[in-house]
Formats: structure tokens, C-alpha cells, sequence
């Protein structure tokens, strides 16, 4: 017969759901725990050690099922007992310490989380039987409320000294060493060390499927993390595979019908709406949309926005396949839905209020779209006065990449889009004005340090040139033009625009010579990032053909050498010496209509300076020598 009181027995037990909480079974894990706990305390009392270890078993089970403040209230009392009665050095205490560090920083409370993690590390390191595996994990953790705290380059340090040091000890599947690895692979990633976050992730992941196989939970989790850092890389294709392996095993292993499943498909539509496959992704929120009534009673606010973000992406699937009418509802109860439960000037309603905006755009309602792009400014622009994108590099990876988009992309995007909302409106003033205004408040508000400033200066210098103010383009330009050339390098894409807008305007002004340099280096940087066959690469190069044939006649371009340079990339261009082709073909733009056909991506920030550097480029370069001219 079996006997509640038998030590063996109670350790037994625990080490069983201890097991069935291993295995992903939380539920399970929590009732097997609670009535083990209600015997043993019934016996023995609440300060038994074998009560106290059920309940410090029992705080971690709901920390798994994000229940922290329950978590909170466990730990806070188990703390309290093993101090007064094991005293503070003791290890119980100490492991108490750290699981509640835990969840401090799981709830955000990085301040209480970091004090209480140091004092936990100067503990560790005046005990001289600290273990390497122990000392290594106290690391990690201490290095996990530096990473949370946006201080990369000391939480860097930690990690990289608890991983190497720990080797030594270690099982290649010990789990304390597998988050070390995820947690270090976070750190390259947030530091721009792609390569080695790769790295560090693809051998955690394979290792937790050699040791627990492709579906227990903690292996979905690395699945889940290294997608995510696909993602981010704009890896669309790659990280679509992950996630759909994560859901198919979920929807294996808990059915389809699940809220965690429910997550999952939103999880899993990310990528695919990203990079633009919205048919597919639309097939998985519209899954996701058909049990917003089952779960949106759930009082949980994360719950609720969950289904509301998803809303908002079958939104922009439906965007994307010019499914306005559905598009126009869904934004629209999604925006709603999101600012009734976290107010109306939350920095994350800026991306559906931009989207909403282009939205309204390409069905040419652009009084409606004036209004949402203006409160998506006011709201980034508040948040921005308020300190909210200060802690950009704070959190969770998935909030500090939204933030940085919101900051730091969306923003001069919106400046753009309302700009030329008011020009399709015929409103030059109010389009020059907001252009002014936003460089003046993103100068004072983000630093000369920041790429934003620079963006809208290009902006605005490519307003100047579509109406005709060259030198005003040119002394916004030159400075942007450096900027981006001295961070990101000489052929970075984002140096194309400005190098032809450059092009284009010294040109117009009779400065021929100099051109010339911004002409070649443009040809450089879009051949780098479009190739060769690009037919926008392409077409510029006949553009610079022309402008040496104006500047040189003939005998130039032969000696540059650039006709027989690109016939070798197999790009044939032809001197055409029909004075009136020549002329229609001044008129028409050299067949350049649209920014796509030239090469240039629509979505682009500075989109807008290719249609109007080749169109007037072309126009002077074949007027300028009306009897030859190259073509493709």
C-alpha cells in the first residue's frame, strides 16, 4: 500500500510530474503537483523541505503557463521561508532568488530584476563550493537581466564566459547550456553578427532534436527562435518552413482547435504575408479569424490583441491582393479593437494607421488618407517626445524590432506619404511644410547620428528637384549622400537615389563634368544590388552614354570604354543617328514610365527621384545632340 508520508514515495511523486512538466503537459504537471503539495503540507506542515520543494516546483509549472503574477506570490513566499529558516547563502535560497529574477524580468520589472540578480551573483562568488555549473548558470542568468536592460555588450561578455566556461563540465544537451547558446545567438543578432547568431542557433536546435526529437516542446521553441531570426534577416522562405513545422506538430500534438494553436497559424502567416505571399497567408489568418469568437471573450488583453493583430495582417493580405473593400474592414476593426484596450495614442496603432492610409491612397481617397497618415505622425511623434523609443533595444526581441520599424522606418515613410498626399491634393505649401517640419522635429529628436533625418532630407530634395529647384536638391543631397556612403558604404543601396538625383541635377544646370562621378558610381551601386540585366540598370547606363556623347561626342564614349565593358555582360547599346526618333525620343522619356520598370522597388523611401532623374536626364541628355544617340 501506497504511503503519502514515505520520503521515497513524495520524491517519487515529484520527480513524475516534474517528468509530465518536461514533456510539455503543464496541466497535468500543476494538478499532479497541487494534490502531492495539499498531503505533504496536511503531514508535515508548510515549512517541510519536501513542501517547499513541491512549491518551488509548482511556481515554475506557472511560470511556463504565464502565469506569473501566480508565480510572483509562490516564489516571494517560498523566498521569505528558506531565508528565515536556511538563511540567505543557503543554495535553496539563492536558487529561489534566481527563479524569481525570472520572473521579474519575464513581467518587464528589469530594475527589480537586475538588483536582485546582483546580489545573487556577489552571493555565488563568495561561496568558494560554488560548482562551474552553478557559477556558469548564475552567469547566464545575470547576463539574460543585462540583455533584457539593452546593456548588449556586457550581457555578450557573460553569455560568452558561462558558454566557454561551462564546456568543460557540461553535456552537449544539458539544458542550461542549449539557452546559453539561444541566448548568446540573440545577442550576435542584436549586434549585427549575423553569421555567428546563426550559428549558435542552428546548433541548438539540432541539438535539442537529438536529444528530445522534432516535437517536444522545448525543441519547437528553438525552431521557433531561430525562425524568428530568419525572419528578421527578411528570410521569408526559410522561415516559413520553420514555423509551419512548428505547427504542424502542434496541431499533432494538442489539435487544431487550440488557442496555442490558434497563435501558432499567426505565427506561422507572418513570413508569408511579409514576403508578399498573401494568398497563402490569408488561408492561415482566416483560420485564425474563425475562432475570434470563441477565444475573444477570454479576458486576457494579450489574448484579445493577439486576434486583433491577426485581423490587422489579413488586413494587408487582402491589401496586397487589391481586395480593398475587405481590406477597409478589417483595418478598421482591427484599429478600433486594438486602441479600446490600449489606448488611441499607442506607438503600435502608427504601422495600421500607415497602412490604412496607403490603403485609401491606391483607391485615390486621398482627403481620407491625409487624415490617418497626420494622427500616425502625431502618435510616433508623442511617443518620440515621451521617451517610448528610448528603450527601443529593451525586451523581448519581437517588441524592439517593432519598435526600431516604427522608429525608425515607418516614420520617414509617413513623412513621405503625406507629403505627396498633399501634392496629389495640389497643396505644394502644405507638402513642402510638412517635409521642413518633420526634418527640423527628427534632427532635434533623433541626433545627426540617425539614418531618419537623412531619409526625409532626401525627401525633400527630391521635392525640390520635381519642382524644379535644383541647387536646393543638390545642397540637401550632398550631405545625405555622404552620410549613407560613410555608414553603410560606397555602393550601399541606399546611396542610388541621391547618386542620380545628383546626376540628374548638376546636369540640368549645365555643371556636365561634374555629373559625370555621380553617374558612374550610381551605374556601380545599382548594378551591385539589381545586376546587370536589370532593366533600370540598364537604361541608366544608356543615360550616361548619352551625357558623355553630349559632353564628348563619339570619340569620349570610345574611350571610356563602356559600350565594349557591357557588351561583355551581355548588354548591347547601339548609335542611332535618326535625327527625328531621336527628337520623339527626347520627348517621351526614353520609354522610362514607371519607377519598377526603371528598377527602382516601389516600397523604396526614396522611390520617387528615379522616375524624375531619368525622365529629365534623358530629356536634356538627347536634346543636348539631336543626330546620334544610344539605345538599347
Amino acid at each position: 500500500m501506497l504511503d503519502i508520508c514515505d520520503p521515497e514515495f513524495v520524491r517519487a511523486a515529484r520527480y513524475a510530474a516534474i517528468q509530465v512538466r518536461d514533456k510539455g503537459d503543464y496541466e497535468r504537471a500543476e494538478r499532479m503537483l497541487l494534490n502531492l503539495g495539499a498531503a505533504q503540507e496536511k503531514v508535515y506542515g508548510k515549512e517541510h523541505v519536501e513542501s517547499l520543494r513541491i512549491v518551488f516546483e509548482l511556481a515554475f509549472v506557472q511560470c511556463k503557463r504565464d502565469r506569473y503574477e501566480d508565480a510572483e506570490c509562490l516564489f516571494c513566499q517560498l523566498l521569505s521561508i528558506r531565508r528565515r529558516v536556511l538563511g540567505p547563502e543557503h543554495p535553496h535560497s539563492v536558487n529561489t532568488m534566481v527563479a524569481l529574477t525570472d520572473v521579474y524580468r519575464l513581467q518587464g520589472r528589469l530594475v527589480e530584476a537586475g538588483t536582485l540578480m546582483e546580489e545573487v551573483f556577489t552571493l555565488i562568488r563568495a561561496d568558494t563550493t560554488t560548482s562551474k555549473h552553478r557559477y556558469c548558470n548564475i552567469l547566464n542568468n545575470l547576463a539574460l537581466v543585462y540583455q533584457e536592460q539593452g546593456r548588449l555588450e556586457k550581457a555578450r561578455n557573460l553569455f560568452e564566459q558561462s558558454l566557454y566556461d561551462g564546456e568543460d563540465e557540461l553535456e552537449p544537451d544539458d539544458l542550461d547550456h542549449l539557452n546559453v547558446m539561444d541566448n548568446l545567438a540573440r545577442i550576435y543578432d542584436e549586434l549585427g553578427q549575423n553569421a555567428n547568431a546563426e550559428d549558435l542557433y542552428k546548433r541548438a536546435f539540432t541539438l535539442r532534436v537529438r536529444a528530445w526529437g522534432s516535437e517536444h516542446p522545448d525543441t519547437l521553441e528553438s525552431m521557433i527562435k531561430f525562425a524568428n531570426f530568419l525572419e528578421y534577416q527578411s528570410r521569408w522562405n526559410e522561415a516559413s518552413i520553420l514555423h509551419q513545422k512548428v505547427l504542424n506538430a502542434k496541431e499533432a500534438r494538442l489539435g487544431s482547435d487550440q488557442l496555442e494553436t490558434y497563435f501558432t497559424r499567426c505565427r506561422a502567416a507572418r513570413p508569408l504575408f511579409r514576403g508578399k505571399q498573401f494568398a497563402e497567408a490569408a488561408v492561415l489568418l482566416e483560420k485564425v479569424m474563425s475562432a475570434k469568437t470563441l477565444f475573444f471573450g477570454d479576458e486576457d488583453t494579450s489574448t484579445q490583441l493577439t486576434f486583433l493583430h491577426a485581423q490587422y495582417g489579413l488586413a494587408v493580405c487582402y491589401h496586397g491582393q487589391q481586395r480593398y473593400a475587405e481590406a477597409a474592414k478589417h483595418y478598421a476593426l482591427s484599429l478600433k479593437g486594438i486602441e479600446d484596450r490600449i489606448g488611441k495614442d499607442h506607438y503600435s496603432l502608427s504601422s495600421i494607421l500607415y497602412s490604412f492610409g496607403r490603403l485609401h491612397c491606391d483607391e485615390n481617397r486621398h482627403v481620407e488618407a491625409q487624415k490617418l497618415f497626420e494622427r500616425c505622425l502625431k502618435i510616433i511623434e508623442r511617443n518620440l517626445i515621451s521617451g517610448e523609443a528610448d528603450d527601443s533595444r529593451v525586451g523581448d526581441r519581437e517588441t524592439s524590432t517593432m519598435k526600431d520599424e516604427i522608429f525608425n522606418n515607418l516614420y520617414p515613410k509617413c513623412v513621405e506619404e503625406l507629403a505627396d498626399t498633399f501634392e496629389s491634393l495640389d497643396q505644394l505649401e502644405r507638402a513642402e511644410a510638412t517635409l521642413q517640419d518633420s526634418l527640423a522635429f527628427a534632427q532635434e529628436h533623433y541626433g545627426s547620428s540617425s539614418p531618419v533625418p537623412v531619409s526625409i532630407a532626401v525627401h525633400l530634395a527630391i521635392f525640390c528637384g520635381n519642382h524644379d529647384r535644383f541647387q536646393e536638391e543638390i545642397d540637401l543631397m550632398l550631405p545625405a549622400l555622404e552620410f549613407r556612403q560613410s555608414h553603410y558604404g560606397q555602393t550601399h543601396h541606399s546611396t542610388i537615389y541621391p547618386l542620380r538625383g545628383l546626376a540628374s541635377a548638376n546636369y540640368i544646370l549645365g555643371r556636365k563634368e561634374e555629373a559625370v562621378p555621380y553617374y558612374q558610381q550610381a551605374i556601380s551601386a545599382m548594378e551591385k544590388e539589381w545586376g546587370a540585366q536589370d532593366l533600370g540598370t540598364k537604361d541608366f547606363v544608356k543615360l550616361y552614354l548619352n551625357v558623355l556623347l553630349s559632353i564628348g561626342g563619339v570619340e569620349l564614349v570610345e574611350k571610356k570604354g563602356i559600350v565594349d565593358e557591357w557588351a561583355e555582360k551581355g548588354v548591347n547599346f547601339y548609335l542611332v543617328r535618326d535625327e527625328k526618333e531621336d527628337e520623339d525620343d527626347a520627348h517621351d522619356g526614353s520609354g522610362t514610365d514607371t519607377p519598377s520598370e526603371r528598377g527602382c522597388p516601389p516600397s523604396s523611401q526614396d522611390g520617387k527621384i528615379g522616375q524624375r532623374a531619368t525622365d529629365q536626364t534623358s530629356g536634356h541628355a538627347s536634346r543636348s545632340n539631336h543626330h546620334s544617340q544610344f539605345k538599347l
